[in-house]
């Protein structure tokens, strides 16, 4: 890819439809530079990338407001991520 084609907006998903791993430069319902003052740098190896913080997930999971099974998945999504940041707590 030629690095102007990153200033559109650009989705990549891996793996299968419950495990897939989502690259995204936008977000659809947030404020991107919100979301990446907030995200999470992380280095593997050579590779640098964030990952954005799981309340900004969260947001953006509930302000989607798609219908279907797509509304489902994202209503458990918020659900377990709620659960994860309790344990943590």
């Amino acid at each position: 890819m030629l690095p102007e084609e990153f200033e559109k907006e650009l989705y990549l998903s891996f793996g299968s439809v419950e495990d897939s791993v989502d690259l995204m430069n936008f977000t659809a319902s947030i404020d991107f530079d919100k979301a990446f003052y907030n995200s999470i740098l992380r280095n593997d190896g050579d590779l640098e990338f964030r990952i954005i913080h799981y309340q900004d997930l969260i947001l953006n999971k509930m302000a989607l407001n798609r219908n279907g099974n797509e509304s489902l998945i994202d209503q458990y999504d918020v659900s377990e991520l709620k659960k994860i940041f309790e344990l943590k707590s």
